[in-house]
């Protein structure tokens, strides 16, 4: 992340002014922050990028809040959420926890207790991770052409540099550890999505063609920057499709 972003905000709320006035307080903290006013939108999103922490209003449309957030936790299910609500109902906030928010405001709030409840949430999570990610993950991965640097999310080799995910490189690092071995399906959406997430084979497809652009040199995505070099190399690596049982990552000699 970089020194000038303290993490990447998911806010969703229906209200275009108090929107635009957390985004911008949000962006004076040095959050960056994308914003929407439906959950179909921000879960779109969510799909395509990663965010260190979600903020939704509890009645936004076109669905609610409790349904949006269980979408959510399908596509990332880590992802921190704070909910805000006009309604201060008891039983409101204890469903809400029971469902998986991790904080829960009542409007009117004080934006400098929303950032205060932020900050704390995403020490939590930071000090998981570092704990989770420490040891091998915390080392450069070398295999065939590539260097692997997953605390820096890049993905390098001597023709183009690849800025990746989260998700696109807790992928690929499981890749990496088992390179020419089979990971099943299963596996691979246990590890990356967590236990309970099975219905995910469709979105982890998605994830392993981007993975697959990555790797063929052939290609260059919109996020790549290309290396000065005299020489093209050629591709050594192939993610394998085992039809009905998994994947595995082939590294030719």
């Amino acid at each position: 992340m970089p020194i000038t972003e303290k993490g990447a905000v998911l806010l969703i709320e229906e209200s275009e002014n108090l929107r635009a006035v957390l985004k911008d307080f949000f962006e004076l903290l040095k959050y960056k922050v994308s914003d929407y006013s439906d959950g179909i939108s921000a879960l779109k999103a969510l799909s395509k990028d990663s965010f260190d922490i979600c903020i939704m209003d509890l009645n936004i449309k076109p669905h609610d809040g409790f349904f949006n957030m269980k979408e959510f936790h399908k596509v990332d299910p880590e992802i921190p959420i704070v909910l805000l609500s006009s309604n201060n109902d008891k039983e409101l906030k204890i469903r809400a926890f029971k469902e998986g928010c991790d904080d829960f405001l009542t409007k009117p709030f004080s934006i400098e207790e929303l950032s205060l409840r932020m900050d704390a949430i995403l020490r939590r999570t930071q000090y998981k991770s570092s704990i989770s990610r420490k040891g091998e993950e915390d080392k450069v991965l070398y295999f065939a052409d590539f260097q692997f640097n997953y605390s820096k999310l890049q993905l390098i080799h001597p023709l183009k540099t690849t800025k990746l995910t989260r998700k696109e490189a807790n992928l690929l690092h499981l890749f990496v550890l088992n390179i020419n071995n089979l990971i099943t399906r299963k596996t691979i959406v246990h590890e990356i999505w967590g236990p309970g997430y099975d219905q995910m084979g469709r979105s982890m497809d998605v994830y392993i063609t981007k993975l697959r652009n990555y790797l063929n040199l052939d290609q260059f995505a919109s996020n790549t920057e290309i290396n000065s070099t005299s020489e093209i190399p050629v591709s050594k690596v192939e993610i394998v499709n085992l039809h009905g049982t998994g994947f595995i990552l082939k590294v030719y000699e």
